[in-house]
């Protein structure tokens, strides 16, 4: 039997990438008055143009976009040029990776738009917010959500241990985790090693509560940040550290190795936050052995 694409189990769920894309589409660049109930743009403030679509909003507030979003880019349209941006051309192939980039694209545009200040808090929410719940519960039917990292709004796969991982830490930690898993991060081994960088440090100041909960997590996460270029630099041949097994591993090779310590850092991450439980749980089994006697 073959092995199924994404996009096979989403239809196997009832879920259109086709339908999605497009209804998403229409919202930001079809005329608000098209797209929205009656009573919606009745209430928009006379600076909304109800004729206008929400991409026009956006270009014509985007030289007071955050320079983390709009960079050097005085106008939309050289944005979409420069980061070749088009989506009236559908990509067959890969179809869900464009749907994402959509997601993101909005998202991301629309949060510079509320940032500009030029539209009120009344409107945002009277367009705005309807359509970031358009994007959030789309993304949710098909395992997603939104994150935001330097004010970019991207699309990340729900995993419950790697959430739960990203709610016990730090917020600029928890949002390397959740980014961790991005579809960017696919092959950028340099920028995978940057997050690692920032989990082993955290974690070297739990060391003991890791060893104490799992000894072997403790020895297997440490002893690879310590071998696989993380913590060190292992590939050099003049450095004091070097190992040539790391320096002979092929590019992919060497991903995979990251992915399976950055694993091993969820599982140490969860092991500590576990651990009031784990003390509660053996507090209460002493008193009980106690009471027994």
């Amino acid at each position: 039997m073959p092995r199924k694409t994404f996009e096979d189990i989403l239809v196997g769920l009832k879920f259109s990438l086709e339908a999605e894309f497009n209804t998403l589409w229409k919202m930001f660049y079809y005329p608000i008055d098209r797209e929205f109930p009656q009573q919606v743009w009745f209430s928009l403030s006379s600076s909304i143009h109800c004729d206008k679509s929400m991409m026009e909003l956006c270009n014509g507030g985007f030289s007071l976009y955050p320079v983390e979003i709009r960079k050097t880019y005085r106008n939309l349209q050289d944005y979409n040029r420069a980061l070749n941006i088009d989506f009236s051309r559908v990509d067959t192939k890969n179809r869900f990776d464009q749907y994402l980039l959509l997601c993101e694209y909005v998202a991301t545009m629309l949060y510079g738009l509320c940032k500009s200040k030029l539209i009120t808090d009344h409107d945002a929410e009277l367009i705005i917010s309807p359509t970031f719940g358009q994007i959030k519960n789309s993304l949710q039917c098909c395992g997603y959500k939104l994150i935001q990292r330097n004010s970019v709004c991207c699309a990340v796969p729900i995993n419950s241990g790697v959430i739960e991982a990203a709610k016990a830490v730090a917020p600029s930690l928890a949002n390397d985790i959740m980014y961790y898993g991005h579809r960017d991060m696919a092959g950028n081994v340099n920028g995978k090693r940057d997050i690692l960088v920032h989990l082993c440090h955290y974690l070297e100041g739990v060391r003991q509560d890791v060893e104490r909960i799992s000894s072997s997590i403790a020895n297997a996460l440490f002893n690879m940040a310590n071998q696989l270029e993380v913590r060190h630099n292992n590939i050099a041949e003049q450095s004091p550290k070097y190992k040539p097994f790391v320096a002979a591993l092929s590019k992919d090779q060497l991903e995979h190795w990251y992915d399976n310590l950055f694993k091993l850092c969820i599982a140490a991450i969860l092991a500590v936050d576990a651990k009031p439980a784990l003390d509660e749980y053996k507090e209460k089994q002493e008193s009980m052995n106690k009471s027994k006697t």
